[in-house]
């Protein structure tokens, strides 16, 4: 096998490994048919490779691109890409499934609220019913009594009435005898009559009423939601010709221009060097200590500042970006695991509960003995306590969240 077949099959290798890497390994294929897309892959690129220089010339340069500062970019853009798509849309699905539980369980402790404060009212009622009853037996009570008086007072009008009457007769005889007998009595009767009326006007009637009031008040309690903030960042890589275009300019000016970037000692650099030390002329060697940190050889590790300079802005911006993205794969295990967590103790807390209500508990219990109103009276509040003695039971079972497990293999 020539080398240039062994290139082709290992450019065709590796073309194949990227497009599982970034496109066929993010979708749930089954495995005989992730296979043959493989194994289509590799033909395709075989074929091409075989057939199309300019598809070898491509090839060639993609490789080293991913290594470059475009490249690292794109990469990471990638990285953003199947994070957006996988631990952070997990993440939104396990917040739905955390409010729902939420929700839930608000709703369950509602209507046991609802229902501990009817329990609540029922001996109220049950005393407000009583003290009805009492108060409408008084009421009848005091209406018999009005009516006994209101009989009598009817009888003692008739009495006075019947006086007066007589009282009427008596004074017209009088006045009869007074006017025929020519007696002076008249001033005597009109200032007795005058007492009388100022006696009268002075005198009232008193009545009193009596009026019972009863105020009632009943009070009611209502909850809020979690942005959710997303970020999503796109990278986009320069094309290859644009990069050859930068590698011609930059080969260019470095030919031309003696001072764009020249911080390699070269072998044509020690080749003079050693012409003009053999012509007794002032040599560049021995370079001081500033000049062999700004100037290396080109096989040697020490870099130069402009070198350190970027590969510093490259970790900075992997470091940001690690960080971003190792967030994000802790919020979606985080909630996973909290949601783990509560679905576990639910299920302990309705087992329990189940467990609970099997189980024979003697209710508490408590009798009036005894006739009359009274005692029927406390018998029915008595019994009106029983819904509160009881209880009421939150079952968790109903609330259960049912977490969506993250994609390990995607982190």
């Amino acid at each position: 096998m020539s080398g240039r077949n062994i290139e082709i099959i290992s450019l065709a290798a590796i073309q194949t490994v990227i497009v599982n890497v970034l496109l066929l390994s993010q979708f749930s294929f089954r495995p005989t048919l992730h296979w043959v897309l493989l194994g289509i892959s590799f033909v395709s690129a075989l074929v091409l490779l075989k057939r199309s220089k300019g598809v070898r010339c491509v090839s060639m340069l993609l490789v080293p691109q991913f290594l470059s500062k475009r490249g690292r970019a794109a990469l990471i853009g990638y990285i953003f890409l199947l994070t957006v798509t996988g631990p952070t849309a997990n993440t939104m699905h396990n917040v739905e499934v955390l409010g729902e539980t939420l929700s839930c369980t608000q709703e369950q402790l509602k209507v046991s609220i609802r229902d501990t404060i009817g329990a609540l009212k029922i001996p109220f009622q049950a005393m407000k019913k009583i003290i009805d009853e009492l108060l409408k037996t008084v009421e009848r009570s005091f209406m018999k009594v009005q009516r006994t008086l209101m009989e009598m007072l009817k009888l003692v009008k008739r009495i006075f009435h019947s006086m007066k009457k007589a009282y009427d007769w008596l004074r017209d005889i009088v006045s009869v005898c007074n006017d025929k007998l020519g007696t002076p009595s008249e001033r005597c009767l009109q200032a007795l009559d005058q007492t009388i009326d100022s006696c009268k006007e002075e005198m009232g009637v008193m009545d009193f009423m009596c009026e019972v009031t009863q105020v009632g008040k009943t009070i009611c309690y209502g909850a809020k939601m979690v942005d959710f903030f997303c970020e999503l960042i796109d990278f986009i890589s320069d094309a290859v010709i644009e990069e050859l275009e930068q590698a011609i300019r930059y080969w260019k000016r470095y030919l031309k221009k003696d001072s764009f970037d020249n911080n390699f000692l070269t072998e044509d650099f020690y080749a003079i060097e050693n012409r003009r030390l053999k012509q007794n002329v002032e040599t560049v060697f021995p370079l001081t200590r500033k000049e062999s940190h700004r100037y290396v050889a080109l096989t040697s590790l020490h870099l130069t500042w402009k070198e350190r300079f970027r590969i510093a802005k490259s970790l900075t911006f992997l470091v940001i970006s690690s960080v971003q993205i190792c967030g994000q794969l802790a919020a979606d295990y985080a909630l996973y695991w909290l949601l783990t967590l509560i679905k576990h103790f639910m299920h302990e807390g309705s087992n329990n509960l189940k467990g609970n209500s099997s189980s024979t508990v003697t209710p508490l219990a408590l009798g009036v003995s005894g006739t009359g109103v009274l005692a029927d009276m406390l018998r029915d509040i008595v019994r009106s306590f029983d819904p509160i003695v009881n209880g009421t039971a939150i079952d968790p079972s109903q609330c259960i969240p049912d977490a969506s497990q993250p994609r390990f293999g995607r982190y």
